[in-house]
């Protein structure tokens, strides 16, 4: 919502073509579970599973298998960010600000995404990547001699408060979703009653994660327009 906020407002204004950042966290090692073992694909869950397997029937979950990911590099570093920039996070954001920028009719360009300089980050050695537990290092460097304020800054996630919507305001499309998903051919896919307990949760507080609602509220507009 943010996103299609901006590109509006943008083309409102008349701008045609707009820079965007992405792939720099994935080849400049900017996540935090770059600094650690951890196999987590997202920022700031390296303790967290968003994912409720639980709310999935044994049917569904006899199904499902874990991706696994080709590792062509003998670091494991390197081996996280390709992970990243070909099957994971630059494939799904890439597709996502593609549509939401074009629906406005502007141009999105990712100029970190350069094979030139995705290849150059991947031909250095890690230490210019990470270095004392800060990740990207040689572009904070790089940026030091402008702003040292703004190259040494903490990484701030800057999103939408769907998790507080959700819970709230929005409340309303969970329980809806729900209903729609128990009342359908679907119900089978799904452990209803294990639905109704993580809802439970989430408006009781324990809302560091919306994936799974905003899943509920997907797969719910799906029926509906069957």
């Amino acid at each position: 919502m943010a996103y299609a906020k901006l590109f509006k407002t943008a083309a409102n204004h008349g701008y045609k073509v707009i820079l965007d950042g992405q792939g720099m966290d994935e080849t400049w090692a900017g996540y935090d579970y770059y600094l650690s073992r951890s196999s987590s694909t997202i920022q700031g869950q390296a303790n967290y599973n968003p994912f409720k397997s639980n709310v999935l029937s044994d049917m569904l979950k006899e199904k499902a298998f874990k991706p696994c990911y080709p590792k062509p590099f003998d670091s494991e570093l390197l081996n996280k960010q390709y992970r990243d920039l070909f099957y994971t996070k630059i494939p799904r954001a890439l597709r996502f600000n593609d549509r939401v920028s074009m629906t406005s009719t502007v141009e999105l360009r990712e100029p970190f995404l350069d094979y030139e300089l995705v290849e150059f980050a991947f031909s250095l050695p890690e230490n210019l990547k990470i270095n004392n537990g800060q990740g990207k290092y040689l572009l904070r460097r790089i940026l030091s001699g402008y702003n040292k304020n703004i190259a040494l800054a903490p990484k701030r996630a800057l999103q939408t408060p769907q998790r507080e919507w959700l819970g709230n305001e929005l409340s309303y499309a969970v329980d809806k979703a729900i209903k729609t998903i128990s009342q359908s051919s679907l119900a089978l896919c799904f452990n209803i009653e294990e639905m109704y307990k993580e809802w439970d949760l989430y408006r009781n507080g324990n809302n560091q994660s919306s994936f799974h609602l905003w899943q509920w509220i997907s797969v719910s507009e799906l029926l509906n327009n069957l």
